[in-house]
C-alpha cells in the first residue's frame, strides 16, 4: 500500500502510521519530530534508524488497566505507549536510585560519614519545627 501523499524531490520518509484510529501516512525529513493534532511530539524521525524493541506481556489488575485505559484516552495514547512509558519511567528512577545508594556505600567504605554535630543539626532542624507548629 503506497501512501496517497505526493512525491517530492527532497530526501523524505514515508511513515505508515497505525493508531487507535486507524492507519494513515505522513512524510517527513530527516531529524525532524512529527507531532499529533496538538503539537505533541509523536516521533523523531532519524534516517530509519530506530532503536531495537521488545515486546512482552504484563499481566496487571483489571483496576490498574482500566486506569491505564483512561489515561490513554484523555491523553490521546495507546495502552501500549502509556504501558512503555511508565516503564521507562520505572526503569530510570530506579537505575537513578541504584546509583546513589552504590556511590553512598563506596561514601562509607571511604569513612566519609557526618559527625555526630552535623546530624544533631540537622535533626534538631526539624524536630524544633515539629514542636513549634
Amino acid at each position: 500500500m503506497r501512501s496517497p501523499v505526493p512525491e517530492s524531490p527532497q530526501r523524505i520518509f514515508e511513515i505508515e502510521v497505525r493508531g487507535k484510529r486507524g492507519i494513515g501516512w505522513c512524510k517527513s525529513m530527516p531529524d525532524r519530530t512529527l507531532t499529533n493534532h496538538v503539537g505533541s511530539p509523536i516521533i523523531l524521525v532519524n534516517q530509519g534508524k530506530l532503536g531495537a524493541m521488545t515486546a512482552f506481556t504484563v499481566r496487571v489488575s483489571d483496576e490498574t488497566a482500566s486506569k491505564l485505559d483512561q489515561i490513554a484516552e484523555k491523553l490521546d495514547r495507546s495502552r501500549s505507549y502509556m504501558a512503555a512509558e511508565a516503564i521507562e519511567a520505572f526503569v530510570e528512577q530506579q537505575e537513578w536510585q541504584l546509583a546513589e545508594i552504590a556511590a553512598g556505600l563506596a561514601e562509607a567504605d571511604r569513612g566519609e560519614f557526618a559527625s555526630d554535630e552535623d546530624v544533631a543539626r540537622v535533626i534538631g532542624k526539624y524536630v524544633k519545627s515539629a514542636r513549634q507548629s
